[in-house]
């Protein structure tokens, strides 16, 4: 509910889901005029059931009020859910302000963390990058942007299984004193967070390699892009708009081939487990709006992903050894 899909295209998802993952247990929150008939559909032998709602938050609906006025929406019953630890993970295509409202006014956030951050990831050079905040804020502080650092570099070494993680800052140049006055501070803070690591003479969390360009995203050299919400999702719109053009412009051109089938599924958000709200101390997944059964799919196994990786024990370990 509350995406631009319909339910009964997400349900196809779950079913799909619970095939792919049958030790796995899900509660489906559904239109209360649709859950029992969703519920006929699922197979005996999968561990699904369906949660009757009575309310949608939509998409152009404001945030904050919508999670007052519509508590018994599923974004909000969900998180509700997460909350009281019925579930382990929470996966939405609905409206992301609410979704990231709800989640930071209920989940609690991890030991010194100031704010969530949205965490997607798209495919670079030598792997993925992973680019935070790609939409949960829209200015930052320079304090807001050494948080996001790590929490990138922390998910890139659990799910990406890298050492350390190369962290950049998003900026108009490479040069320190370029950007704004939070970006430059951020860059210095960055600098004085890894001596400070370096000097206790273990491994480093980071490396730090100070400001990257919008066209070094790509090229593998930066695992983690840092950035706030705003220019983020800026980024993310833009370069699902450019890839779409290019594959569009080659099969005008070539044809279609199993090459480009191949090339273009990397691109595709379909393929993608959806954005993590970093920095909370349960995994909340958001979906492209736009969601398609194999995109709710994606979310899903992503989610289970993340639960299977220890995710959040591993940040919340981190993120301890300051408190």
């Amino acid at each position: 509910m509350g995406s631009d899909s319909s339910p009964e295209i997400l349900f196809d998802a779950v079913l799909k889901a619970a095939e792919l993952h049958p030790a796995l247990s899900m509660l489906v929150f559904i239109p209360q005029e649709s859950s029992e008939d969703f519920q006929k559909k699922i197979p005996s032998h999968m561990h699904v059931k369906c949660i009757a709602v009575q309310q949608e938050i939509l998409m152009e609906d404001h945030p904050l009020e919508a999670i007052r006025r519509k508590p018994l929406s599923s974004l909000v019953q969900g998180i509700q859910y997460l909350k009281d630890k019925k579930i382990d993970a929470f996966v939405s295509a609905g409206n992301t302000g609410a979704l990231i409202a709800a989640a930071t006014l209920n989940i609690p956030l991890l030991p010194n963390i100031k704010r969530p951050a949205l965490l997607i990831t798209m495919p670079a050079e030598k792997g993925n990058v992973s680019i935070i905040d790609a939409g949960g804020n829209i200015t930052c502080t320079a304090e807001h942007y050494v948080q996001f650092a790590q929490l990138g570099a922390l998910f890139q070494k659990s799910i990406e299984k890298t050492t350390c993680p190369n962290v950049g800052l998003l900026n108009v140049g490479i040069e320190p004193l370029k950007g704004h006055h939070e970006l430059r501070k951020a860059y210095q803070e960055l600098q004085q967070y890894v001596e400070t690591w370096r000097l206790k003479k273990i491994d480093l969390p980071l490396n730090f390699i100070g400001n990257v360009e919008g066209k070094d995203v790509f090229c593998g050299n930066v695992d983690v892009v840092v950035t706030d919400g705003f220019t983020g999702n800026i980024l993310l719109k833009s370069c699902e708009g450019i890839s779409s053009l290019i594959f569009k412009l080659l099969r005008n051109q070539l044809g279609n081939s199993e090459h480009f089938d191949a090339i273009e599924k990397l691109f595709d958000h379909a393929e993608s487990p959806g954005g993590l709200l970093c920095g909370l101390e349960r995994i909340v997944v958001k979906c492209h709006g736009n969601v398609t059964p194999r995109s709710m799919l994606s979310g899903i196994s992503g989610a289970v992903h993340f639960i299977q990786q220890n995710l959040i024990e591993r940040m919340k370990a981190h993120f301890s050894l300051f408190s």
